[in-house]
């Protein structure tokens, strides 16, 4: 068994009033196992996502984030190889700016891999 780092976070960009979005009810799980189950909100002036330290063995995995609220859904499968490795998992907020589009905010996940611990500012 090796240890994986998840780390979750909410992001917000241009356009998007964070003070009127509301929290985001996560739950995350591996191999069909719930890791996460919580309430992010927005922080002003602060970049600490929340850290989940999770034992996975070697080999293929499969990752699923969902909100509870509106349903937002992201499914990725994924290796654990030797050594520390960390996801960043982003929830985020956006404004749909294409032309002629209604510009209300909508909701995504992003998800990205690493073979090393993040630095966050």
């Amino acid at each position: 068994m090796g240890r994986f780092e998840l780390y979750v976070e909410t992001a917000y960009f241009a356009g998007v009033d964070p003070d009127s979005t509301p929290p985001a009810d996560i739950i995350i799980t591996i191999d069909n196992k719930e890791v996460v189950n919580d309430t992010f909100s927005y922080l002003p002036k602060r970049h600490t996502p929340k850290r989940f330290s999770i034992n996975l063995s070697e080999g293929p995995h499969k990752l699923v984030c969902m909100t509870t609220k509106d349903k937002t859904k992201f499914e990725r499968d994924f290796q654990v190889q030797k050594g520390i490795q960390s996801a960043i998992v982003r929830f985020e907020y956006y404004i749909d700016d294409t032309v002629g589009s209604s510009r209300e905010v909508l909701t995504r996940f992003s998800v990205h891999f690493l073979d090393h611990r993040p630095y966050f500012e």
